[in-house]
């Protein structure tokens, strides 16, 4: 939490006194409690520095370039007193009481400025701004966002209605003090001009013409409330004809609803037509009707305007004259209540006064966009001033005003290189300042700070209204905003930036150290005035109760300034009190004038940090118009051609633009404020990230490889010649070459703060280095010597620390990582086909020429790269691929159609194995081909028995996968043992470490520690190696067992005739692999395939682990299948010999073509078989009924039997 120190509250001024003594020892005593403070003061700061230190590497967020974000200590500056009023004695009750009238009039008005300032304006302002709703008004969201704009809406009614009360209360207390002439006066006021008062009444005039403003330019705002005021108005009728639910319909009923149809009628009528000042101005005359035949109160009004207007106009020439703009519109809506007031003939005096004055002042700019036009105000507002407001006289002041924005618009760069000059040599006399020790002061000193003090404020506050102004009639007369200009008001915001950097910077050196200096010297000054006065009265002879009166007021001025620090409110009762005493005789033109200035910078230096916030605060500026994007774009562009922007800008305009954050926070109409200020933040990041990051990256980029290919043909580039003349140099027609771009201007900026997301643009040119360098590696490995290379320069030049853009130790036939396909298991063995016999996987289909495939290398590469720890979690991976494909599995089987079916077969093969055959039947197995496709089809046109197919071979490519990956385990331990000798003969290295005795009982280490433990090591990698090559883990027999066990149970008894519905799935898979072999002939992209073994890895492994390998030999399935094609072929032969015989050559043709299918399918299952005979050898030490045969023979079953005779014969 910061803490808050209150500095000039402890600060006193000593009372006045004439006597030496008194003098010396306060002399004296001042310079010891200096020296004091300067030793707190420096003890202060090196706790300062060392808090700053510490906050700056313990955390990134306040190592930014902020000043203000920096500082462990916040120092409030503002004088604070409890009870202003107090200080207001006076022994004349009646002075006093005027005084302490008009003050606490005075401290209303500014409490109900501030509240209108911070609290009305910018939420109504901000309306419409919507977060991911383009269209409100088709969402409904317009009619909650003005229903959440109702309490602020009904508190802009009260602020009117309580503004009405105070204007009508100081036109009744300006009353009583000027009254008609036969009336007595409260006190003596002749000649005296209540100047505060009237400038209090028409800023407070002033303000409430700015919500009128604020309210009628506003679109959605009225748009919205014209929506929301018709929904009201017809929700009676919408309650009568609607259904509602009953808990609605207890709430919402017509008695209910009255209170809100009257709130909306009242803001309607005295908010939301812009109206709000001719309520005030109605109001007032209409509660002081009294007041309106006061003509001394009428000819004082007259006067104070005519001089407010003088005085303006006057200080239009100065240098603080733009923080008076305000006071423009303050001076035309007193004339405006004067004329509604009095009701006189108008003034033609008065009229051309403003007229001038508006001349001078072409416009005023209330908030964001929001611009104030006296012509138009004027002859809508003022009835009886509109006749002394001709056509051409607006014509006339439309015109000036294209003028002037012509004229500013053309002199603005010059404008802002002068502003720059001024605001670097402020701020170094104002670091040079604050060198001096405060003991060491002097008059010159104080009077010279003081003037610093102003004239940073007053350069900001200028550099604020250029921008303001210039913008707000860019957009009022709908012109487009030229590069020049933007990058001047650039130049406008980074000089405001450092005002603001500068007063928070030596906040604590300078400013706490000498205001209350300052103050003291100041108020000194004023008191030696005011006594200087009081003597010359006392001397003087006149109306004697005008004397005492005046000196009462003295009286005031000094306890209000005497009795100590003084606050806003006591300068104000000064003011108000000096006023009160300024008759003719008392106070002369100069003596006057002094002390109107000496209050005038008194008054700044008790708000000086509230004035420093308001006049460095354009973040509603830069909310309204969108120039943040051209600036970022014009800040990088500037670097490679003329450059007139600094990237320091990129701070400065983000500074600025934080502050649109304290306004963002306080729209009404959203849900979440913070949404809102979120929004505009990501705008702002996305900005800097298109406009400043990539290009930043991009040109970083191309400079390295223009410094380090220097084998590219690329012209001679001069760094001292600029960009333009290297083209205008290019005579030959080729292309210039690009010019030498500098990027440490952006790479030594600290890290930029954007509404508290930190950019640090270093870091973020490291990151796209160093991933872009990786990406052209993966790319390009051979490239990867000018990686490093540019890697170097970029360390060397601009100290880029790059990660190293090296690739892990891979090969050029690294392959399909294995990692991935173990990640992606299920879409692997659906998109890949396995060969048995050659031990590779290759992709099914591809779009590109070329396809994929996995071999034994390629795990072995795999292996090398990550380790052997792969081969256990390629085990893992496949246990749970199988377990959720063993569940589709058993589901199938269960089914009711494929259950019966299987019944069936079963019975018929007990029926036929008893009776006649020992085969199973190959047309039972067509049958059931036939009958499970009649069952239906999928979109892809594949039955339930071809999706059962595919399942068991997706389990087949899996164990294959398996073991591949131990194939390629064994593949990288070959690999690595080729450097050792024969496995058997290796010796251990520790026992060679020692030296044993000749009779062997003792042993002597021979070398260093280190070299035994490397030995160990050694001797630890080698036995792995030993271990690894010569052992070999059967990880099929652990993936059966697993399932085995499970299997086994009750629970799955329906799986025991699976070995019944290999017959038909055979048959399926041979009319599968020749349409896919067909389709490869024919070029086909989609289904072609040459190898599929994965189906008969499947089968064997569901046969081993399911048990039923006795039982699917006992069916002699290959022999039936041999048979079966034999006698088919030799009854198709018979046939196609008749018909040669009887001539008839198509029926020949016919019958040839059916026997060449024969042969093709034949030749399938022939090949099926083998494969399926060859998988199960990797499963023949699972089988647990394995016999071996009593009679003696080899083993050997009929089918193997039967198909070396097929295979010799043919």
């Amino acid at each position: 939490m910061f803490k808050e120190f209150n500095i000039i509250d402890k600060m006193t001024v000593p009372p006045p006194s004439d006597d030496p003594s008194f003098k010396a020892a306060a002399e004296q005593e001042l310079q010891r409690f200096s020296g004091i403070v300067e030793n707190s003061c420096s003890t202060l700061q090196g706790k300062l520095l060392q808090s700053k230190k510490w906050m700056a590497t313990g955390d990134s967020l306040l190592n930014v370039h902020e000043p203000s974000q920096v500082q462990p200590i916040v120092i409030k500056l503002s004088p604070h007193e409890p009870d202003g009023i107090k200080n207001i004695r006076s022994d004349i009750e009646s002075v006093r009481k005027v005084v302490t009238a008009l003050s606490v009039l005075c401290q209303e008005v500014k409490l109900l400025l501030a509240e209108a300032e911070h609290e009305l304006i910018p939420p109504i302002a901000l309306y419409g701004e919507a977060v991911n709703t383009p269209n409100p008004d088709v969402s409904g969201e317009a009619y909650v966002y003005i229903a959440r704009m109702l309490p602020l809406l009904g508190r802009v009614q009260s602020f009117v209605a309580r503004v009405s009360e105070v204007v009508t209360n100081i036109i009744l207390q300006l009353s009583a003090l000027h009254p008609p002439q036969q009336q007595q006066a409260i006190i003596s006021t002749k000649d005296v001009h209540l100047q505060v008062i009237w400038e209090h009444l028409g800023r407070l005039l002033a303000v409430v013409v700015s919500l009128d403003l604020i309210v009628s330019v506003n679109k959605d705002l009225n748009q919205h409330w014209i929506q929301y005021k018709r929904l009201v108005t017809s929700a009676p009728t919408i309650l009568l004809n609607e259904t509602l639910p009953d808990d609605a319909s207890q709430v919402l009923d017509q008695k209910t609803l009255q209170p809100l149809h009257r709130m909306v009628r009242d803001i309607d009528e005295n908010v939301m037509h812009a109206a709000m000042f001719k309520q005030v101005c109605n109001r007032s005359s209409s509660a002081a009707t009294a007041t309106a035949r006061n003509v001394p109160l009428r000819d004082e009004m007259l006067v104070v305007i005519l001089g407010w207007c003088s005085q303006l106009e006057s200080q239009c020439s100065k240098p603080w004259w733009c923080d008076l703009q305000q006071d423009v519109v303050a001076v035309t809506c007193l004339l405006q209540l004067h004329q509604h007031h009095f009701d006189p003939v108008p003034s033609k005096r008065a009229a051309k006064a403003l007229q001038q004055l508006l001349k001078k002042v072409p416009c005023v700019t209330v908030f964001g966009s929001a611009v104030w036009r006296g012509e138009q105000f004027l002859t809508r507002e003022c009835e009886r001033l509109k006749s002394l407001w001709e056509p051409k006289i607006c014509a006339a002041l439309v015109q000036h005003r294209s003028q002037h924005l012509t004229s500013v618009t053309a002199s603005l760069g010059k404008l802002a290189a002068s502003t720059k000059l001024q605001v670097d040599g402020w701020c170094a006399e104002l670091a040079a300042a604050s060198t001096k020790p405060t003991s060491q002061f002097t008059r010159q000193d104080l009077s010279h700070r003081s003037k610093l003090f102003m004239q940073g404020l007053v350069l900001a506050v200028s550099a604020r209204y250029t921008v303001t102004s210039v913008l707000s009639l860019h957009l009022q007369h709908g012109r487009l905003l030229a590069r020049s200009c933007v990058l001047s008001v650039c130049s406008m915001l980074h000089a405001i930036h450092a005002v603001r950097a500068a007063y928070a910077t030596h906040t604590t050196q300078l400013l706490a150290h000498t205001l209350p200096h300052v103050t003291q010297f100041l108020v000194a000054q004023l008191l030696a005035a005011v006594s200087q006065a009081k003597r010359k009265l006392s001397a003087s002879s006149g109306n004697k109760q005008t004397q005492i009166d005046v000196l009462a007021c003295l009286k005031i001025v000094e306890t209000c300034l005497g009795s100590s620090a003084p606050s806003i409110t006591n300068v104000t009762s000064a003011r108000v009190a000096l006023s009160l005493a300024n008759h003719q005789d008392v106070l002369k033109g100069d003596e006057l004038a002094q002390l109107v200035v000496l209050l005038r910078r008194l008054e700044l230096l008790s708000e000086l940090q509230e004035r420093i916030d308001a006049a460095t605060d354009v973040g509603v500026l830069l909310y309204r118009h969108s120039i943040i994007a051209t600036t970022f774009c014009e800040v990088f562009g500037a670097a490679a051609s003329d450059p007139p922007l600094h990237p320091a800008t990129l701070q400065a305009v983000l500074s600025c633009a934080s502050d649109a954050k304290r306004h963002l926070l306080r729209c009404c109409h959203l849900h979440q404020p913070q949404l809102l200020l979120d929004a505009f933040t990501e705008q702002l990041c996305t900005a800097i990230e298109e406009k400043v990051v990539s290009p930043l990256c991009t040109a970083i980029e191309t400079e390295l490889r223009l410094s380090t290919l220097w084998h590219l043909e690329v012209q001679p580039r001069n760094p001292f010649q600029p960009s333009s003349a290297q083209a205008s140099s290019n005579t030959t027609g080729t292309v210039a070459p690009p010019p030498i771009f500098d990027p440490m201007p952006f790479l030594c900026l600290p890290p930029l703060n954007c509404l508290g997301r930190i950019i640090n643009l270093k870091e973020r040119v490291e990151q796209y280095l160093s991933s872009t360098f990786y990406a052209l590696t993966v790319v390009a490995p051979h490239n990867c010597h000018s990686n490093t290379e540019m890697r170097t320069v970029a360390l060397q030049k601009w100290g880029l620390m790059l990660q190293d853009s090296r690739l892990p130790p891979h090969t050029t036939h690294q392959g399909v990582d294995v990692l991935e396909v173990v990640r992606q298991l299920a879409v692997f063995v659906r998109r890949y086909h396995y060969s048995l016999s050659q031990q590779v996987f290759v992709e099914a289909e591809s779009d590109s020429k070329h396809l994929n495939t996995l071999n034994i290398t390629h795990i072995a590469n795999s292996i090398r790269t990550h380790g052997a720890g792969i081969i256990n979690s390629t085990v893992n991976f496949t246990y749970q691929f199988l377990v959720g494909r063993f569940k589709v599995f058993s589901q199938f089987l269960y089914d009711e159609q494929i259950k019966s079916r299987l019944v069936k077969d079963r019975k018929h093969w007990m029926q036929v194995q008893t009776v006649t055959e020992k085969w199973f039947p190959f047309e039972r197995a067509e049958q059931f081909n036939l009958g499970i496709r009649k069952l239906g089809v999928n979109a892809q046109g594949l039955s339930y028995l071809d999706q059962f197919r595919e399942l068991v071979t997706h389990i087949g490519n899996a164990m294959g996968f398996v073991r591949l990956v131990r194939s390629g385990s064994l593949r990288c331990a070959s690999n690595t043992m080729e450097f050792l000798p024969a496995l058997n003969e290796l010796k251990s290295f520790e026992p060679l470490c020692y030296q044993h005795d000749q009779d062997g009982s003792d042993a002597k280490l021979t070398v260093s520690t280190d070299t035994l433990a490397a030995a160990r090591n050694l001797d630890t990698v080698i036995l792995n190696l030993q271990q690894t090559f010569q052992k070999e883990t059967d990880f099929f027999k652990i993936l059966v067992d697993v399932f085995r066990k499970a299997l086994s149970t009750e629970s799955y008894r329906h799986l025991k005739n699976f070995h019944l519905i290999i017959a038909a799935l055979a048959v399926n898979f041979v009319h599968h692999s020749v349409t896919a072999k067909d389709l490869l002939n024919k070029r086909s992209k989609t289904g072609a395939a040459f190898c599929m073994d994965g189906f008969a890895m499947g089968i064997a492994y569901l046969l081993s682990v399911l048990d039923q390998g006795t039982a699917f030999d006992a069916m002699h399935w290959w022999s039936g299948v041999r048979r079966h094609f034999i006698s088919q072929r030799e009854k198709v032969e018979r046939q196609r010999n008749s018909a040669l015989a009887s001539g008839d050559t198509k029926l020949a043709e016919t019958l040839a073509l059916t026997l060449t299918r024969l042969r093709e399918q034949q030749q399938e299952h022939e090949l099926l078989y083998l494969t399926v005979s060859s998988a199960r050898g990797f499963f023949r030490n699972t089988e647990r009924h394995e016999e071996e045969d009593p009679s003696g023979h080899d083993g050997s079953t009929t089918d193997e039997k039967d198909s070396v005779k097929s295979v010799n014969g043919s």
